[in-house]
Parts: C-alpha cells; sequence; structure tokens
C-alpha cells in the first residue's frame, strides 16, 4: 500500500529516455488571439498515455511572449505539478489568484516571457522503461533551439515549479545533457541561470530519505515499501547528491515549517520541507552555500511570489 510519505517523492531521477527535439513546425499556426499566447508547440516527439487521468500527452508547450514580435526576451519555463495541471488556463481571478495570476502577469510584467511544458516525469511516470527523467533538461534544449523564432534570449533561462515540477531541482545539476538516449537539440545546453521551486524534494532514493529524514527505527519498513511502489527505484535520482561547484542558484520554500529533525513515519510531510536544508546543505559542502536559500511557513497563496525579483538578480 502506497504511504504518504511515498507520494513526498513524487519529482527527481536519473538515466535518459529517447525524447528527440521538435520537429520542423510553423510557429505562427499556433497563435491564440484570445489568450495573447501561442497554444501546443511542439518540442519534442514523444507523447505517452497517462492511466493516472487517464489522458494521452505530448511532449509540446504554451508560449507567453511579453508582446507578439518581442525579441530577446529572457525565458521562464514553467514545469507543473501533479494534479493535472498541464496547461495553464487562460484565466484571472485577483480574489483567488490562479497559475495565470501568480506566473504569467508577474512574469510579463517583470519582461520575461513564459513556456509552460508538459514534461514525463521519472516517479509520477515510473510504468515507463526506461524511466523519463531528462523531459525538462531536453525542453530546455529545444526553447534555446527556438530562440529566434520564439524572440527569446538563449542565454536568460529560468526554472519554476512546485511539486512533481520540482524535477527542475535535479535537472539543473545535472552539468549537462550529454547521455546516450538523451537526444535533444544538436549542440544546445541545457544549463540555466537559475531554479524557483516550491516544495521541493532532495532524493527521490528511498535510502537516502530514509537515513537523512527517518527515524531509524522506521527505515527498514520504509524502504521495503517504497521499492514495492516502485520497481525502477535503482534508477531513481538525487538533487542534494548531484550538487557542485558550478550548480545554480535556487530558491526552495516550502508550505510547512522546518523540523530540523529526524521524524516518525507518521510525522511525514507529502513534501517534506527539510529537502530545502539537505539541499542547501550540500550547496554549503561544495563552497557555494550563498546559492541556496530554503524558507518555510510559506501558505499556498504566496507559493510563487517574488520569482521575477529572483530571475532579475540572476539575468546575465
Amino acid at each position: 500500500m502506497k504511504t504518504l510519505w511515498t507520494s513526498f517523492l513524487a519529482a527527481l531521477c536519473l538515466q535518459a529516455p529517447a525524447a528527440q527535439a521538435q520537429q520542423t513546425q510553423n510557429i505562427e499556426d499556433h497563435w491564440r488571439p484570445d489568450c495573447g499566447c501561442y497554444r501546443r508547440i511542439d518540442w519534442g516527439t514523444e507523447s505517452w498515455f497517462d492511466p493516472t487521468y487517464p489522458d494521452t500527452f505530448k511532449q509540446d508547450f504554451d508560449f507567453w511572449p511579453v508582446s507578439r514580435g518581442a525579441t530577446k526576451q529572457p525565458l521562464v519555463i514553467w514545469t507543473h505539478p501533479g494534479g493535472g495541471v498541464k496547461h495553464i488556463p487562460v484565466q484571472s481571478d485577483p480574489n483567488n489568484p490562479t497559475l495565470y495570476d501568480k506566473i504569467i502577469l508577474p512574469a510579463k510584467a517583470a519582461g520575461f516571457a513564459v513556456a509552460s511544458i508538459e514534461y514525463r516525469h521519472p516517479v509520477h511516470n515510473d510504468y515507463i522503461v526506461p524511466p523519463p527523467h531528462w523531459d525538462i533538461g531536453l525542453a530546455v534544449q529545444s526553447l534555446r533551439n527556438m530562440a529566434d523564432e520564439l524572440g527569446i534570449d538563449p542565454n536568460n533561462i529560468f526554472l519554476i515549479g512546485g511539486s512533481q515540477g520540482t524535477l527542475n531541482v535535479w535537472q539543473a545539476q545535472q552539468t549537462d545533457l550529454k547521455v546516450e538516449g538523451a537526444q535533444g537539440a544538436a549542440g544546445q545546453s541545457s544549463l540555466v541561470n537559475a531554479v524557483y521551486a516550491y516544495n521541493a524534494q532532495a532524493t527521490y532514493r528511498e535510502t537516502e530519505n530514509a537515513k537523512w529524514f527517518l527515524v531509524p527505527e522506521d527505515r527498514k519498513a520504509y524502504i521495503k515499501d517504497f521499492r514495492k511502489d516502485h520497481p525502477q527505484y535503482a534508477n531513481f535520482g538525487s538533487a542534494a547528491s548531484s550538487v557542485h561547484r558550478l550548480s545554480p542558484p535556487i530558491m526552495l520554500k516550502f508550505e510547512a515549517p522546518f523540523f530540523r529533525r529526524l521524524v516518525t513515519r507518521g510525522e511525514a510531510k507529502t513534501h517534506h520541507p527539510d529537502a530545502g536544508l539537505k539541499i542547501c546543505e550540500a550547496y554549503q559542502k561544495a563552497r557555494i552555500g550563498s546559492l541556496c536559500q530554503a524558507i518555510d511557513n510559506i501558505p499556498k497563496s504566496e507559493d510563487y511570489k517574488g520569482f521575477t525579483d529572483f530571475f532579475r538578480s540572476h539575468l546575465k
């Protein structure tokens, strides 16, 4: 039976799928005047059926320019959480802010274009073999390859996401995508300027989660249950264990307060806040501690508040 702690692990990993760069397409055919955006542009060629919803998805993205025809726009790439939030709807409600209000409007006001990508996730989509770990990085490569068509600045690309979408934290630690089977846009980099993550994960390795966050008496049963629920566990990755001297600046915000101690499985949060402390500890060990910020007690209403100021401080 899946536990609450199991769902705490729904966003990071290793290995490489056979995703490929986008095919030739006329981006202007995707323009939608009603939203002032481009809908469903392909960044890759893979599609997959997700029995959780159920529905079929593909490697595509929606794109909101600051203005149509703008050039050299810094780009924010949104990596959605679970729960069916695949493409940001065009709607606004100041009294109950939507993702459109929280991501699109502030980004455009600050001079950033936004791409909302669809991607496969190694834990959430762990029925796919081998685990699809690389989609976010491949999407970064593909969008860089379309820089002239989209009017974006390939030297200023940022990642933002929550929960499942904090696979972006692991992805940002990878030096670059030069892995057999990961066929991105030839010659393009998957590196980004900075990452903003809400309710991020430190690792998807069951032994690391047990050692880093659980009291000793609960570790064995947790590991056994996790491996039963996730047969591909041996391939899962770790953001904290991937940190290196060239890791990008990162802002980590958590809804729950930090524990700052080992917890029982009963206490474990779906989004365990001490994951942020563990990632920043790894940054400290890499001697780049100033590049990692972890903040707790951030209510859902303020989950992405301030991301534009953070990204502005890391423009090239």
